[in-house]
C-alpha cells in the first residue's frame, strides 16, 4: 500500500522557520510605525516586541530541530 505523500520533517520545520521570520518582519514594521506618531501606544509597542522575542526564541528551538 502506499503511503500519501506528506512534508518531510526539515522541510515542514523550515515553513515554519520562514512563518516566524515573517511575523518579526510584520511585528518590526508596526513598532516603526507606532514610533512614527506624535504619541506612540507603549502597550503595543510592548505587545508586539513581546510577540518577537517568542518568535526569535522559537525559532531557535525549531533550528535546533533541524536534521543536519
Amino acid at each position: 500500500m502506499e503511503r500519501p505523500f506528506t512534508m518531510g520533517k526539515n522541510r515542514h520545520l523550515r515553513k515554519v522557520i520562514m512563518g516566524q521570520l515573517r511575523t518579526i518582519q510584520r511585528h518590526q514594521e508596526k513598532i516603526e510605525a507606532e514610533l512614527r506618531k506624535s504619541s506612540p501606544d507603549a502597550g503595543y509597542l510592548r505587545k508586539w516586541q513581546k510577540e518577537i522575542d517568542t518568535a526569535r526564541a522559537r525559532m531557535a528551538k525549531l533550528e535546533e530541530r533541524l536534521e543536519k
